[in-house]
């Protein structure tokens, strides 16, 4: 906690009213304005006796008010938990009784309990009926969903979070004299480590916006003077299938998480506007992860070299294919001590956290992801990994975009179908199997090929499971694996 704490009053000593959080909705704040803002929540919190380490819910979007609320729980010892852009007011107030948060921290009030405005709009509010509980030594509580669906919230200490910003900015190059542009939200992992943190530790600008505006890209970047700007890949996706200005060039880091990136969009964003996106990968409970600091592109699917506190190894994994080399466990200071109370914690295990991610390295020590351990499908007593027929079918020509899952048989178990967005044409079946045919073995061709237009994503740019499996349920009808 002291050394964030440290850092910011650094960055607070040295230029205290420069704009350092700018916002296109409103006023730009300095870190003045954080300081000031973020003590007065501290004795809101004091006066109303919350104990310290009592969880706030705080569902704020991509505001200014955001940041200071994560430096006033740093400063008063009690936990962050961010809720996702969207959620309702039942949603919060779920979050509340499930994590034990007797604070809400919205941009509306309650009638469960008492309500008091807060500079900006922003309210504080009493969650009646709660039972605090208390979390030692905890800066954040990231919400993550894992592969049941079932929200759980990974404890990242003050320590932790320290060191997942020293790392993220020493390897992507992010300087204290850069303005950075927040469209991803700042209540993910992913915007916490790369946007609000480095606001904390070395005074890097934000320019926030509540969400992707591809229309005011250009004129956000030039207005600001924006140079870093990590994304996800459908942002980039969305801009290579619109006409538009180049790029500016003051935009020189692009930065892409979240999701796969696959090589046909490097190469053809690469070739368009001649900016090459890195790859990163992190996961909420290890921090970040790997990096792809370099300027080629070759169009490998890696995801680069292991970050500076990261410390990756692959665990063996029964029944996988010689190729695929096992599951990434990650070791290290960034990672975090385990989940709140009452969730599994098992993969936290041999001093890290064992990721539910498939992958090797490349001689050159690169990570490869090669894909998802909960997405293995049993095709006639045979597993096979849904991503790395994706992996071929995204070299057929006319595919935009695919997805690869498994669905019941009769006579096998489980079979693959196809999901294609197509670039022209819609390829058919036969075409995919003959392209398929000459690349994998016959239980890894898919039987069923189903077009869209689009792949369903979440707000993370992840892929929707649930509105995958309803669009290939409406096509071949019948039930689903967990439907």
């Amino acid at each position: 906690m002291a050394l964030l704490l440290d850092r910011f009053s650094r960055v607070l000593r040295d230029d205290p009213d420069s704009p350092l959080v700018l916002s296109f909705a409103g006023r730009s704040w300095s870190a003045a304005d954080l300081d000031e803002w973020a003590f007065g929540l501290v004795a809101r919190c004091e006066a109303l006796r919350v104990p310290a380490g009592s969880p706030i819910v705080t569902a704020l979007g991509n505001r200014p008010e955001f940041i200071a609320v994560i430096l006033a729980g740093l400063r008063s010892g009690r936990p962050i938990l961010p809720a996702d852009p969207g959620t309702t007011a039942a949603g919060i107030l779920a979050l509340a009784r499930s994590f034990g948060a007797p604070l809400l921290v919205t941009r509306r009030s309650f009638m469960t309990g008492e309500s008091t405005a807060l500079p900006g709009g922003t309210r504080l509010s009493i969650a009646a009926g709660v039972e605090p509980q208390v979390c030692s030594d905890v800066g954040v509580m990231k919400l993550t969903s894992g592969s049941t669906g079932v929200p759980k919230a990974v404890l990242a200490s003050p320590d932790n979070m320290a060191h997942d910003v020293e790392q993220i900015v020493s390897a992507m190059g992010i300087r204290d004299d850069d303005v950075q542009l927040g469209t991803i939200p700042l209540s993910h992992a992913y915007g916490l480590g790369n946007l609000v943190l480095p606001v904390l530790w070395q005074g890097t600008r934000v320019a926030l916006r509540e969400g992707f505006v591809p229309q005011r890209l250009h004129e956000d970047v030039l207005a600001c003077g924006i140079r870093v700007w990590p994304a996800v890949p459908f942002m980039f996706e969305h801009l290579l299938a619109q006409p538009g200005p180049s790029l500016p060039s003051s935009l020189g880091l692009l930065i892409s998480a979240g999701a796969p990136l696959s090589g046909q969009v490097l190469e053809q964003f690469h070739a368009r506007f001649d900016r090459k996106i890195h790859s990163f990968y992190g996961t909420s409970e290890t921090g970040g992860i790997a990096f792809d600091g370099s300027d080629v592109v070759d169009g490998a699917r890696g995801v680069g070299h292991p970050l500076r506190h990261a410390r990756v190894s692959l665990s063996p994994v029964a029944g996988l294919d010689e190729h695929t080399a096992g599951r990434v466990h990650v070791a290290g200071p960034a990672v975090s001590p385990g989940y709140s109370a009452g969730t599994d914690a098992s993969d936290f295990c041999a001093g890290g956290f064992l990721t539910g991610d498939l992958g090797r390295f490349e001689e050159d020590g690169r990570l490869v992801l090669t894909g998802r351990l909960s997405a293995f499908v049993n095709v006639a007593g045979r597993k096979v990994h849904p991503e790395e027929v994706a992996v071929h079918l995204r070299d057929m020509p006319g595919v935009r975009d695919v997805r690869v899952m498994g669905v019941p048989s009769d006579s096998r178990g489980e079979q693959l179908v196809a999901i294609i967005v197509p670039a022209a044409a819609a390829p058919t079946l036969l075409q995919l199997r003959q392209f398929c045919s000459a690349r994998l073995p016959p239980h890894k061709i898919p039987r069923l090929l189903v077009i869209t237009s689009a792949i369903p994503l979440d707000g993370r740019g992840k892929t929707d499971r649930r509105q995958l499996e309803a669009l290939v349920r409406n096509e071949i009808g019948g039930s689903l694996p967990g439907s």
